[in-house]
């Protein structure tokens, strides 16, 4: 399956080095380009954890991304992380440009709560998804077209996944937690930002 990401799961970014370097290192995905979206869509920066968001919405700005082929166990794993089953995040197709070659791709991508389509003028002011939305128009921010680096400093890290990373690389719960244990020392007195550089190594504990 072909998924669009655009915010942690980017190359070299949080999430990437967590659990997307196992998913590539056990062949189960691959990356296929640098892509831009089709149609443009919304995207801020929640108020919880600064994390980037998309919504189903005829607005803002074409989204810069990358585009994987993925198993569909590397796929099960990014709806963990996305919180599918909690309404976090609803994963819905997109079409995506190619960056290099200009070749359209229908993909998977995750957007902000139920994915219902949204219309800025017209629908219902009450819902999360568009307060959320009003908040950040009133703040005098633009919707933005891409997930920087600088803003991914702001990200604040929500712990450790291992059933997460049990299906990127292919081992048991209890392979995953043995090998978490074995770095536990080392993540003692370190600020969340810090444990990231030490929780990126997991993965190769376990190949």
């Amino acid at each position: 399956m072909k998924i669009f990401v655009y915010g942690t799961l980017l190359t070299n970014f949080h999430n990437w080095r967590l659990y997307v370097q196992p998913m590539l290192s056990t062949g189960q995905a691959q990356l296929v380009s640098e892509a831009v979206t089709e149609a443009r869509f919304p995207m801020i920066v929640t108020a919880e954890r600064n994390v980037p968001a998309i919504y189903n919405c005829d607005a803002g700005n074409r989204i810069k991304g990358e585009i994987y082929d993925m198993s569909e166990s590397c796929v099960q794993a990014l709806d963990i992380i996305e919180g599918t089953k909690d309404g976090f995040y609803t994963r819905l197709p997109l079409m995506a440009e190619s960056s290099s070659t200009g070749e359209v791709f229908e993909c998977d991508s995750y957007f902000k709560g139920s994915g219902s389509k949204l219309d800025l003028e017209k629908s219902d002011k009450e819902m999360e998804e568009m307060r959320q939305l009003a908040k950040w128009i009133d703040s005098g921010e633009h919707f933005l077209g891409e997930y920087t680096k600088e803003l991914h400093e702001s990200y604040y890290v929500l712990g450790f996944k291992p059933e997460v990373l049990s299906l990127a690389a292919k081992k048991s719960i209890e392979d995953v937690k043995a090998a978490y244990d074995s770095i536990k020392p080392q993540l003692e007195g370190k600020t969340e930002r810090e444990k990231t550089e030490v929780l990126a190594t997991i993965w190769g504990k376990l190949l």
